[in-house]
């Protein structure tokens, strides 16, 4: 096991919060510390700003579009505690799609909590399950691009990789049969310039790997975090 500095100890403080998450009667709390949970989401920061009156721990009730993501928020949680990722395929699922579905959900609640380096951290686990699996149907395809395009803005990362995605995994035989499904028009207008990219390449002397192979083992092409160090410096 690696020995890290011990100037880099987190000081997580004594006091701890209860996060609710999704509505009355069907709501599940969560305890976190506070300090810690303050230093990694912008949202929370803000959320905890202000003094305690009481005696009695904090509850921050999560936003409405995030009901039902009391999943997400548990991988958050212990990804706080320990800096990994309790997404991947457990013993009683057959393929990886529950892992990918997982996976962007969580980048969704990253997303609308403002936690950058956890938003970073999905995409690269992503990123990998992208060149390690990367298959997804024609009926995934239609669900995750009402979801993701609903949910993230025209800038999203999220959105850069998806459409990568299916570039790189469906042919022509794909989207000849797909008559029945009414695409949203950014999500379209993303393919078609996807798709233009791809075109061009292939006439060059030698083809480029698709952007999500070409950013293994340093995925920053997908990060979201602007200005700020990368989470990876960080240790």
């Amino acid at each position: 096991m690696t020995s890290l500095p011990h100037a880099d100890l987190i000081d997580i403080g004594t006091k701890a919060m209860t996060v609710r998450v999704g509505i009355k009667p069907h709501f599940k709390d969560f305890t976190v510390h506070e300090n810690l949970i303050r230093n990694s989401s912008a949202f929370f920061k803000e959320a905890l700003s202000h003094e305690n009156d009481t005696d009695q721990p904090r509850i921050v009730q999560l936003p409405d579009c995030l009901n039902g993501m009391g999943g997400q928020f548990h991988i958050y949680q212990q990804w706080l505690y320990t800096g990994r990722l309790y997404t991947g395929k457990s013993a009683s699922e057959d393929n990886r799609r529950q892992e990918w579905t997982r996976l962007y959900g969580c980048y969704l609640l990253g997303d609308s909590i403002q936690d950058t380096n956890f938003m970073d951290v999905c995409m690269d686990a992503m990123v990998k399950w992208a060149d390690d699996c990367g298959k997804i149907t024609q009926l995934e395809t239609r669900l995750d691009a009402v979801e993701i395009y609903k949910k993230t803005p025209e800038t999203s990362p999220l959105r850069l990789l998806f459409v990568d995605l299916i570039v790189e995994v469906h042919d022509y035989d794909f989207w000849k049969a797909e008559k029945d499904h009414d695409f949203s028009y950014a999500f379209m207008r993303d393919m078609v310039i996807a798709l233009a990219y791809k075109y061009q390449s292939k006439t060059r002397k030698s083809r480029s790997l698709p952007p999500y192979k070409n950013s293994l083992g340093q995925s920053c092409h997908y990060h979201c975090r602007g200005d700020a160090p990368c989470y990876k410096s960080n240790g």
